[in-house]
């Protein structure tokens, strides 16, 4: 047992991960928005998209690959 003994945060959905040390940029499908857009680091142990994936829509905790973006 360490020093740190911390307690596991719930695991996240599928393609989401809460193991970041910054909160990445949100990335909506179909949304083009890269703009300025700063990494917030050391959050609240939320769940974020894994690198490369993108929200599906606002308000919804699901993240896909791109590609996989409703046409």
């Amino acid at each position: 047992m360490n020093a740190y003994s911390v307690t596991k945060p719930a695991p996240c959905p599928k393609n989401m991960t809460s193991e970041l040390d910054c909160a990445p940029c949100r990335r909506y499908c179909n949304e083009n928005n890269y703009m300025a857009c700063a990494e917030l680091c050391r959050p609240p142990k939320e769940c974020y998209c894994e690198p490369g994936y993108v929200y599906l829509k606002r308000g919804l905790q699901k993240c896909v690959l791109p590609q996989d973006c409703p046409k």
